[in-house]
């Protein structure tokens, strides 16, 4: 694409296994319209968005706040809040829902920014 990635997160599935990674750029480059010409953030092939990330360190909570990006998640978790999870944006998905309710999730708290 052009554009250097410089972190990477791994994604793990529920029972922790490791199945993609994560790529954020350290640098979006806007067009003439003020548009970002890559995304921010680029998911490897195998990734399943329906797993919202850090999911596997909430699976024995019944109360989880979910936020929109993973650094979000990394600054909250190095604080000791552990029942936090990434939607990878600023709304939850019918598959990420359906996902939180098969581990018995009974309540989100949704803090965007």
């Amino acid at each position: 694409i052009g554009e250097t990635y410089i972190v990477s997160f791994p994604m793990r599935d529920a029972v922790g296994r490791l199945h993609g990674f994560i790529f954020r750029a350290d640098v979006v480059r806007k067009n003439e319209a003020g548009k970002d010409c890559y995304p921010k953030y680029l998911f490897s092939k195998n990734v399943s968005k329906s797993v919202p990330v850090g999911f596997n360190h909430t699976l024995r909570q019944k109360h989880i706040v979910a936020v929109e990006g993973i650094v979000d998640v990394l600054f909250l978790q190095a604080r000791g809040i552990n029942n936090v999870i990434a939607v990878g944006g600023k709304h939850l998905t019918e598959e990420q829902l359906k996902t939180l309710e098969r581990y018995s999730i009974r309540s989100i708290t949704l803090a965007f920014d």
